[in-house]
């Protein structure tokens, strides 16, 4: 007796590969910090402004930490500086910013005026911007909180030419800070990005 194996379709086996691609975690792992692999597929967020590319990245293996380090004196990028707006990105009635440390140089996205639901993490690169990681992530438990994604190293010995941002989901729309020291346009949406380098 012969057994007949069920037969994908190409429409199965795009679905399959899909959502391999789309899959994230939040950074948690433990892996050592380490170049990330080119991004598998680009997803489209709506914005009030129109289309934002987003890129899905595989799951994220950078080391996180769930504090900016002991006795560390946290600020964001930009502050009190007017080329860089403060340093504030505001959108749909919430406030965006990448947090860092001083000493043990941990950026973080911040959302200030959230509401329930809402996430914030922080988008890392290691080629400039052109293909990202999206990193730890966390999820407003109410109306008003203050949230922090996860805490990951900027710049170290060990950790060079990282490119960061701070992105966030609010009222279905994803969007990031508009603001940073360093810029670039990729070529398959012409959209334009901004990111933090310490490097």
């Amino acid at each position: 007796m012969k057994l007949r194996l069920p037969m994908l379709t190409t429409g199965a086996v795009a679905s399959v590969m899909v959502l391999s691609a789309c899959s994230s975690s939040s950074g948690t792992d433990g892996a050592k910090d380490s170049k990330p692999k080119a991004v598998q597929q680009e997803v489209r967020a709506a914005d009030t402004a129109g289309l934002t590319s987003m890129a899905a990245a595989s799951s994220c293996t950078y080391n996180s930490y769930s504090t900016f380090g002991v006795g560390e004196i946290v600020s964001y990028k930009g502050k009190d500086t007017d080329k860089y707006n403060d340093g504030v990105t505001k959108k749909h009635g919430r406030v965006l910013k990448l947090m860092t440390g001083k000493f043990y140089d941990r950026s973080a996205g911040r959302l200030e005026k959230s509401k329930k639901g809402d996430r914030v993490w922080v988008n890392i690169s290691h080629d400039k911007g052109k293909t990202w990681k999206t990193c730890g992530s966390e999820t407003s438990g109410k109306n008003g909180d203050t949230i922090t994604s996860k805490r990951y190293i900027h710049s170290s010995d060990d950790v060079k030419n990282r490119y960061m941002r701070a992105c966030a989901k609010t009222s279905g729309y994803t969007w990031c800070a508009d603001i940073g020291n360093k810029s670039n346009t990729n070529a398959s949406d012409g959209q334009k990005r901004y990111w933090w380098t310490d490097s």
